[in-house]
């Protein structure tokens, strides 16, 4: 009786440990699925967590591309608005921001990621770093 309550228990065990590793180590089409719908959800930022990670495992992943891109895109205009914002108030505080918006472009460009120039924006940032 003890040798059956042991082996369930061992099964019932082991079951959750690979069930859980399983969840754990989801591939790259479904981090990228999870990263469509953190973006559509408006949670930009695990949508961009969600499609670097699924780029980590897989960087030829065009789902995942589309997916980081989408979020990355975002974030870039959010980052954007917060720093004319900020230049506006404190030029000092929005070349700050501005030069940890290269950390962020340096990271895109490790994932291939290439956003499309925003040339008022590139002029803007020229002027707030001069400044």
């Amino acid at each position: 009786m003890n040798d059956r309550r042991g082996f369930r228990t061992g099964l019932f065990l082991g079951l959750m440990v690979t069930a859980a590793l399983t969840l754990s180590c989801a591939g790259p089409n479904k981090l990228a699925q999870q990263s469509e719908k953190a973006y559509s959800k408006g949670e930009v930022e695990k949508a961009y967590q969600k499609a670097a990670r699924a780029l980590r495992k897989e960087p030829e992943n065009r789902r995942a591309r589309a997916a980081m891109t989408q979020a990355a895109a975002q974030l870039m205009r959010e980052r954007e608005v917060e720093i004319r914002g900020l230049a506006a108030r404190d030029t000092v505080a929005a070349g700050k921001r501005s030069l940890a918006l290269d950390d962020f472009r340096n990271e895109l460009l490790q994932y291939r990621i290439v956003l499309p120039p925003d040339p008022d924006f590139d002029r803007d940032e020229a002027q707030i770093r001069l400044a």
